[in-house]
C-alpha cells in the first residue's frame, strides 16, 4: 500500500518495550519506547499503585504519542499486546485507516526492520546494519 508521504511505519512490541520503525526508500529511523516499571517492593505499597490496566493504557499512549502520522501501520509481536494496541489505535486515531497485525516472536532489530521493509516494499532484505 503506497503511503502519501512515502514513509511506512511498523511497531514491534512485547510486555516491556516497543520499537517504532519508520522507513522510506533511503533511510530507517528506530524509536524505542519502554514500559515503565514500578520500583516498589513492599506489598502494601503495591496495592496503592496503579492498576495493571492503567499501566497498559499508559504504555500504549506512550507508543501512540511518538508514532508518526500515517494511514497504515504494521504491528508485530509475540503475544496479545499487538491486538490490544490495534484496538487502542482504532479508538484514539482518526488518521490511521489500515492497521495490520502479524505474529512475530522475539526478533533482532535487523529482523524487525527487514520484516517491515519486506511488508511495505515487497522485497526480501538481508541483515541491515543499525
Amino acid at each position: 500500500m503506497k503511503s502519501a508521504n512515502n514513509q511506512y511505519f511498523g511497531i514491534w512490541l512485547d510486555d516491556n518495550k516497543a520499537l517504532i520503525i519508520t522507513l522510506d526508500v533511503d533511510k530507517t529511523l528506530i524509536i524505542p519506547v519502554f514500559r515503565k516499571k514500578s520500583n516498589l517492593r513492599n506489598s502494601d505499597l503495591m496495592i496503592k499503585t496503579e492498576s495493571s490496566l492503567t499501566k497498559t493504557h499508559r504504555y500504549y499512549n506512550d507508543i501512540f504519542s511518538v508514532l508518526p502520522k500515517s494511514e497504515t501501520v504494521l504491528i508485530l509481536g509475540p503475544d496479545q499486546h499487538k491486538l490490544h494496541l490495534k484496538e487502542f489505535l482504532e479508538k484514539e486515531s482518526d488518521e490511521i485507516i489500515h492497521i495490520i497485525t502479524k505474529v512475530a516472536g522475539h526478533m533482532t532489530t535487523s529482523d524487525i526492520i527487514s520484516t517491515v521493509r519486506s511488508h511495505f516494499f515487497g522485497e526480501k532484505v538481508g541483515a541491515i546494519s543499525v
